[in-house]
């Protein structure tokens, strides 16, 4: 099954890569559409392959190369083991690549810096002119205003050790400190809130000053890929600030334009759909420019405008922010029966119908069932029985708390999704706590990530010294010091989160050891390493519109997610490293874009996430779509997009369970996936 194709069918497949070949050659910007299974990786390995063989030479000469700009760094390895080893091509995510392009224009980069931290200090005066929390502070005159700012200033050790403090003990530890100033504690997540704005100015403002004065440590901009926050003070960006700085340098700098159009004549992006319009702009940008100055370049995106799931993503918006692109469509399936194309196709609904390119791509299934929610657990053990670690089921859950709770780390997601910055951007708890890709989880998911990969390692002893140390501090001690360093390291210990992370600031404060400081400075990434600090920031970041109503539920919910096992922590740890030990693996809808798998079943439902109808809107306005607008139209493609992902993952057998009512678009149902039949727990 799915091994034998036919001359003609090689023939046409040939003839669409080949077109691929013939823009490349003619410097005609494309759009790659491949649907789901297609081979649109296997395409993009030959477009590479054909660049490099047909233009090498030339380009080893001039000391050009080919860049291919992946959405995950899982993308990036993959692509670099199937093309193989050459220097001429250069693979990386978008973000690893617009550092490539602007961090050897520093100078320019620190002007845009200050400019930055100067528009960040005049939108922080204008909240303290603007805001509720501020009304007091406003009331002071300028003179006690800057009395009140060095006050605070001076005492900010104790203000940040009494800051996880209740609301009366932070008064009574404060109170004496301000003297005169002290009914701005009239309200504490109020004053938080103004103290916090004050630093943050205060830091901005010094971090300017010593960037005009050249201070040594401010004459460079830095990016760490492991770290989303920015910490400009510090002359730190995140990920979205590189790319709105990559932006702005490119438009502005025609030199930079020209460096790029001519080091890079070829630039080939993977998922586009999922990338950036900021991005998109960028490769408009550079591709007009090499037009302009009649160095043309080609620039091919390969994706699927139906595989958008992400919200940030172009999608079908591309050609609003890259004109003039031709479309190059491939409608052979290489991963999938013939039972499942059938009906990734009737989901699509749209011009690209894809066939199996496999003579013998019969003998899939597609088993459709409605039942209820309390029927989830018992389908999914009945329908993996015969299951085993090298042939598992993989089932799509409709909710992050299904997939928490049987991947074993419910508690977590549960204690995550309750504070106040998910429950405000709960849409966005899916990729923050539970990606694959490190550089997109949350600022806190990723501060524990590090730490649970760190502990992970120190702990296991295969685990090579360099996995653990930076080459900086590695090659800079002797080997008695590594090994003292290294014993320091394994004496961490602890039962829980807090636990541990209180040994390993317990030795930052005992031990008068520079390379375990510098080794945990790294790792926490934050202003002091102590675990006040680490509460204070976690605070600060899942609460950041702190009322003394909430605050000591703000407190003990920080507590509570500091407290849990290690053991848990492991289980989520490994859930995202795709560490997987049971017979049956959990997945979010999302997480399973670009995979694939022999078995899969899916939990369907109308509601997904906090949207009470969505996979019900999709089926109810199947037969005509058209009438619909704005934020309908936007969930009904919203909806399609995710169930043809899903659906598509499966290579030979799919199963779906649908727990709400489907009489309503039964007929929709049963033009799609065929048969309805009704599950029963007693068969």
């Amino acid at each position: 099954m799915l091994s034998q194709i036919s001359r003609e069918n090689q023939q046409i497949e040939k003839a669409t890569i080949d077109k691929i070949f013939r823009n490349i050659d003619d410097k005609k910007c494309t759009i790659f559409n491949a649907g789901a299974g297609a081979g649109k990786t296997y395409a993009l390995i030959l477009s590479l392959k054909y660049a490099v063989n047909t233009y090498g030479k030339m380009l080893k000469e001039h000391n050009r190369q080919i860049i291919c700009i992946t959405y995950t760094n899982v993308a990036t390895e993959e692509i670099k083991k199937r093309l193989g080893n050459t220097s001429i091509v250069r693979i990386s995510t978008i973000h690893e690549r617009i550092w490539n392009f602007i961090h050897g224009y520093q100078k320019e980069l620190v002007e845009l810096h200050l400019e930055n931290l100067i528009k960040q200090v005049d939108e922080l005066v204008e909240q303290t002119t603007n805001q509720k929390e501020f009304e007091l502070y406003r009331q002071l005159s300028n003179d006690d205003k800057s009395n009140f700012f060095n006050i605070m200033f001076e005492n900010k050790d104790t203000y940040y050790k009494s800051y996880n403090l209740g609301a009366k003990d932070f008064k009574q530890a404060l109170s004496s400190i301000l003297g005169v100033y002290a009914s701005l504690l009239k309200n504490v997540a109020h004053f938080k809130k103004i103290v916090n704005t004050l630093f943050r100015i205060g830091n901005y403002k010094k971090c300017i000053q010593n960037i005009h004065e050249s201070k040594p440590g401010y004459n460079e901009v830095l990016y760490n890929v492991l770290s989303n926050r920015d910490q400009l003070h510090r002359m730190k960006i995140s990920h979205d600030t590189l790319l709105e700085y990559g932006y702005q340098m490119i438009k502005k700098y025609d030199l930079l334009k020209r460096f790029l159009v001519d080091k890079y004549p070829f630039m080939f992006i993977d998922e586009y759909q999922d990338t950036k319009e900021i991005v998109i702009s960028v490769m408009d940008m550079l591709q007009q420019f090499s037009v302009d100055i009649k160095h043309p370049i080609f620039v091919g995106y390969f994706g699927d405008s139906v595989q958008n799931i992400y919200e940030d993503g172009v999608g079908t918006n591309i050609g609003n922010f890259h004109s003039g692109l031709e479309v190059v469509n491939k409608e052979f399936n290489r991963r999938s029966a013939q039972e499942i194309v059938y009906v990734a196709n009737k989901i699509r609904n749209d011009e690209i119908v894809q066939s199996s390119i496999f003579e013998d791509c019969q003998g899939g299934s597609v088993e459709f069932y409605v039942g209820d929610e309390r029927d989830a657990t018992d389908f999914i053990e009945k329908n993996t029985l015969n299951a085993t670690k090298e042939n598992p089921v993989h089932c799509f859950m409709l909710t992050n708390k299904s997939v928490a709770q049987f991947s074993g780390f419910e508690n977590l997601y549960l204690l995550f999704s309750s504070t106040q910055y998910y429950k405000t951007y709960y849409q966005q708890l899916n990729t923050e706590l539970l990606s694959d890709d490190p550089s997109k989880l949350g600022e806190i998911p990723l501060l524990i990530f590090r730490i649970v990969k760190f502990i992970n390692k120190v702990r296991n002893e295969e685990t090579s010294i360099t996995d653990v140390l930076t080459y900086s501090i590695y090659a800079n001690n002797n080997l008695s010091q590594v090994k003292v360093l290294v014993d320091l390291l394994k004496r961490i210990e602890g039962t829980t989160l807090l636990n541990n992370i209180q040994s390993i600031c317990g030795f930052y404060q005992s031990e008068d050891n520079l390379s375990y400081k510098k080794v945990i400075d790294s790792l926490f990434d934050i202003d002091e390493s102590s675990i006040v600090d680490i509460k204070r920031y976690m605070i600060q970041k899942l609460y950041p519109n702190m009322t003394e109503e909430i605050e000591d539920d703000a407190r003990k919910n920080v507590e509570n997610i500091l407290n849990l096992e290690m053991n848990e922590y492991t289980r989520w740890y490994d859930y995202l490293t795709g560490n997987h030990l049971g017979n049956v693996v959990y997945h979010t809808y999302h997480r399973t874009k670009g995979l694939e798998f022999d078995n899969v079943i899916i939990v369907l439902g109308n509601s997904f996430g906090k949207e009470r109808n969505y996979f019900n809107l999709f089926f109810k306005n199947y037969k005509d779509s058209g009438h619909l607008i704005d934020e309908d139209l936007k969930k009904y493609e919203q909806a399609r997009n995710l169930l043809y992902v899903s659906v598509t993952r499966a290579v030979k057998n799919l199963k779906i369970l649908y727990i709400d009512d489907v009489s309503g678009f039964s007929d929709v149902v049963e033009s799609i996936f065929g048969e309805i039949q009704v599950y029963s727990r007693d068969n």
